[in-house]
């Protein structure tokens, strides 16, 4: 399917889902309905964005991609094979099965004479049997007198006979003997110890190691080894990170895990990141502006603006002129409401990244009754809508957000700061994370050694939540999202 009709068919369903939200719900009451300016918006707001409703595209799958190179980078390896030792016995002993077989050779090679008696121990009777012949004479004679038996005896003997009297012989005999089986042996008698030996054993490995076994695991298993770490290990290493890799951690993390470094944001930070909100973010700032705020933005704006906001709740410009400051107030906050509502899940920003003729197609897709509900928004009879030409109607169905945006670019930047300092911190998270890389790294700079601890954590975390999630089935994911 092509990108354009892609396009088509999203902007098709937003339509469809934006006419059904409004044809179920109820025109908000008039201004006598209404006790309070505040109240107002509170009682009529939307639910809460959520990370979903700002996604950047393309913006998570590239985050992916920068931590995933940072997770295999030498220096990240070689930090996460230092933090073993945290790691309980079962999980380290998860991350050393990688070893090959001949890489367990070789750490074999570093195994203590105890460690050695122990893995003789698990060889077969044949095995033991065909170590011992493999000795030279000499050497051989020397471990079969420590126990009584003559090498002529040995010779005579037979399979069952050598079976009973290698079962005799001392430690310093055993090793002997496990130092001749082949390294096929040697390895088969190792795996056959139990986990807490084998574990042991492998701790003798180097830290390059150490690292290629951590680089055969997946980004969520070595999570675990990160979630063993101390605060302080965790803050050196984002330390040492590339600000591209600091970004990419921050990104992973959910808006829960961002407020602490979110609220380093500088006001000219916020200021600058204020100014391109998407019109789901204009609407939840503007539901937190205080009275005053909301008039003032209002009077700035041209006639026809004015008229496009007020017709929301069906109150005139003239009747506007009469009200008392309060009641304008209350009528402002009613009117905001419903952008809001329209606004939730970000339908408004995906029909805005339609394009005119899209946006058109989409609408003509609708039923007739949901069209009408649609045109009623914008003061649009059904009759005048075909009697439009195709820009007309394009923009027509542009003014279904045109007053909030416009109300919006009226305020002052010293206005949505305060906006956004009433605005709830996982909510105020979502609209701060339209940050640029460079401004996310600046505000990460000014965590505490904690706050960026933290945050590396979460985004080692978030990597096993989704690779649970992916192994889990429909009915489970819907469960662990509710």
């Amino acid at each position: 399917m092509s990108r354009k009709s892609t396009t088509v068919l999203i902007a098709a369903s937003v339509v469809v889902i934006a006419a059904v939200a409004f044809f179920n719900r109820s025109v908000p009451p008039k201004n006598t309905d209404v006790t309070g300016a505040i109240g107002t918006v509170d009682k009529y707001r939307s639910e809460q964005i959520t990370p979903q409703d700002v996604a950047i595209e393309g913006q998570n799958a590239a985050a992916e991609d920068a931590f995933a190179e940072w997770m295999n980078e030498p220096a990240t390896l070689d930090e996460l094979g230092n933090m073993l030792g945290r790691c309980s016995a079962q999980e380290r002993l998860n991350f050393y099965e990688r070893f090959t077989a001949a890489e367990r050779l070789s750490i074999l090679g570093r195994a203590t004479e105890a460690e050695r008696v122990s893995m003789y121990n698990r060889m077969t009777p044949e095995q033991r049997v065909a170590a011992l012949n493999r000795m030279d004479a000499t050497e051989r004679a020397n471990v079969l007198q420590r126990v009584g038996v003559e090498p002529a005896e040995w010779a005579r003997s037979t399979a069952q006979q050598r079976t009973e009297m290698i079962n005799r012989i001392d430690a310093q005999g055993k090793v002997a003997a496990f130092n001749r089986a082949t390294p096929e042996e040697r390895v088969a008698a190792f795996n056959r110890c139990e986990p807490a030996e084998r574990v042991k054993v492998y701790e003798r490995a180097t830290p390059q190691e150490r690292s290629i076994a951590l680089g055969r695991a997946t980004p969520q298993e070595r999570s675990v080894v990160f979630e063993r770490a101390t605060a302080q290990q965790r803050a050196e290493v984002l330390n040492r990170m590339s600000v591209e890799a600091r970004v990419a951690a921050l990104d992973r993390v959910s808006p829960a895990g961002k407020v602490a470094v979110f609220e380093r944001a500088t006001e000219a930070e916020r200021t600058e990141i204020l100014g391109r909100v998407s019109p789901v973010d204009q609407a939840v700032l503007m539901g937190r502006s205080t009275p005053e705020e909301r008039v003032a933005a209002f009077g700035r704006m041209t006639e026809a603006q004015r008229s496009e906001v007020l017709s929301r709740v069906n109150v005139t410009p003239q009747q506007y002129q009469r009200m008392e400051a309060q009641d304008r107030a209350e009528a402002l906050g009613r009117a905001i409401a419903t952008y809001q509502r329209f606004t939730a899940d970000e339908r408004v920003t995906a029909l805005n990244r339609a394009t005119p003729e899209e946006r058109v197609a989409a609408f003509g897709r609708l039923t007739e009754q949901q069209r009408s509900e649609v045109l009623s928004r914008v003061n649009v009879t059904p009759q005048q809508y075909q009697r439009m030409t195709e820009q007309q109607r394009s923009e027509a169905l542009g003014r279904l957000t045109a007053g909030l945006e416009a109300m919006y670019q009226r305020t002052t930047p010293a206005e949505r700061v305060s906006m956004l300092g009433r605005v709830a911190p996982e909510e105020r998270v979502v609209i701060l994370n339209r940050a640029t890389p460079q401004q996310k790294a600046e505000m990460l700079g000014r965590a505490t050694e904690t706050e960026r601890a933290e945050v590396l954590q979460r985004a080692f975390a978030a990597g096993r939540v989704s690779a649970n999630l992916e192994k889990s089935t429909a009915l489970e994911r819907a469960s662990a999202t509710n």
